[in-house]
């Protein structure tokens, strides 16, 4: 933690801050804390805490060159997966919201990287979710997703994958981000920060990407349920 507070004096993390890191590629260790911090981990959780703490350098540095090397050969299931509950590189309380923050930054500090990682989170998943079935259809959509009931997702605001879908849902995510971008003529990371949205104790407002499509999740759930015409 010494090493976070030097290198960030001001406490503040910025995600330019952490591709020059990655860029640096020197202190793998250090990579991988500022991200969880800057990805805003609870770390008042003191087995979470400890999880993180008690991983011994030289295996974490080990799993930030495996991975590396998979982002960077286009391997984006298998580094999923090996993240994921019982992968060699796992650690208990990291989901993919947090790991996928790391695929993340190892790409973009690669500039030769064609198709860029992202970031998957609840709010990035529920933009998806929605784009998706716009894209594909709600047939397939709810062969890889679990919809909801309207109470359901008015209480948690959330949509994600079926069991034992995440990775495969992961690389539909990122192939159809980097597409979607390169036909907006923007990189897909500023696609990804669009669609994340703002915090919704700062901004409640209609405009908020995370209330639209909430909205449109809502429209789905009662897509869903309406009886199929004869």
């Amino acid at each position: 933690m010494r090493r976070l507070y030097d290198r960030f004096p001001n406490k503040t993390i910025q995600r330019d801050d952490l591709i020059s890191l990655y860029r640096e590629w020197a202190d793998l260790g250090l990579c991988f804390i500022a991200t969880m911090v800057w990805g805003g981990i609870d770390t008042t959780k003191q087995q979470r805490l400890q999880n993180l703490l008690t991983v011994p350098e030289k295996a974490m540095a080990e799993r930030m060159r495996k991975t590396k090397l998979l982002i960077k050969r286009g391997l984006y299931p298998l580094a999923f997966i090996s993240w994921s509950r019982g992968g060699e590189n796992n650690i208990d309380g990291i989901s993919y919201s947090f790991f996928s923050k790391i695929f993340f930054f190892i790409g973009q500090s690669m500039r030769s990287l064609k198709e860029k990682p992202l970031i998957l989170d609840k709010w990035t998943c529920n933009a998806f979710f929605v784009l998706f079935t716009q894209t594909v259809g709600l047939a397939v959509s709810k062969e890889l997703f679990y919809i909801p009931s309207r109470e359901g997702f008015e209480k948690y605001r959330m949509v994600y994958p079926k069991t034992g879908n995440n990775a495969f849902v992961y690389t539909l995510y990122v192939k159809h981000m980097n597409y979607w971008a390169d036909a907006l003529k923007i990189f897909p990371g500023q696609l990804e920060q669009f669609l994340f949205g703002v915090d919704l104790r700062r901004d409640n407002s209609q405009t908020n990407p995370r209330n639209e499509f909430s909205k449109m999740i809502l429209d789905v759930i009662e897509q869903r349920h309406q009886p199929e015409a004869e």
